[in-house]
């Protein structure tokens, strides 16, 4: 079976089978959308390399965006828009993360191409189920900026542009005391960064950088 066939397939499928008022349904891709903004998006794309269909989720919120072209750290680099709060493509991964599954069939991280139309009616659910498991509660969190942002900054920092700033804007959005459990997974994260018991940890890997902006920011929730 082709890729582009599956792809046509799957995108069928889950526009029948996946009630959410604000996915829209492209050739290759569901857009979350309110109004004209799109605050997510889950993109499928066949890749030779990983030998099968690999996801782009992508998360977007314009307040958390505002808030970062208000407080750009010195160490920016990047010149995506502020508002593109999380990138992962599901084959992502290092020895401390790896990317939500999209399937049960081999691979986790890429859709092995069915041999046939009726071998991909069985894969379709299977897609769906890990996308309402794992992939749309990303999204969602990220469109309403509430806590659970901060277990998935401490699941997978490195989709984050913004890991310091992040924190600090869910963290006060939300009101969160500094005993809060997933304030505490954050800094248990960087306690376990600058150990580094594996030997495989890169300062880089911190959630608060080791420079004087990051540091500030990380103060504020200390007091």
């Amino acid at each position: 079976m082709k890729s582009k066939e599956f792809i046509q397939g799957l995108i069928e499928y889950l526009k029948n089978n996946l009630n959410i008022p604000d996915a829209n349904f492209l050739k290759d891709r569901i857009k979350f959308k309110k109004g004209k903004y799109v605050y997510g998006e889950i993109s499928f794309s066949n890749s030779r390399t990983f030998e099968g269909v690999m996801l782009h989720l992508y998360a977007y919120n314009s307040e958390m965006g505002n808030f970062f072209s208000q407080n750009v750290p010195p160490y920016d680099k990047s010149s995506n828009p502020y508002d593109l709060v999380f990138v992962q493509p599901s084959i992502s991964q290092a020895h401390f993360f790896k990317a939500p599954p999209i399937t049960s069939f081999p691979y986790g991280d890429a859709i092995k191409l069915p041999e046939s139309e009726y071998d991909a009616k069985n894969i379709y659910p299977d897609v769906l189920k890990h996308l309402q498991q794992n992939h749309i509660p990303i999204i969602m969190a990220f469109h309403f900026g509430n806590k659970e942002v901060l277990k998935y900054l401490s699941l997978y920092p490195e989709a984050f542009r913004f890991k310091a700033l992040t924190a600090i804007y869910i963290i006060n959005k939300n009101e969160l005391p500094l005993n809060d459990p997933l304030i505490q997974n954050i800094l248990l994260f960087d306690k376990k960064v600058l150990e580094n018991d594996n030997g495989l940890f890169s300062k880089d890997d911190l959630i608060f950088l080791e420079n004087s902006f990051d540091q500030k920011l990380k103060q504020q929730i200390m007091q």
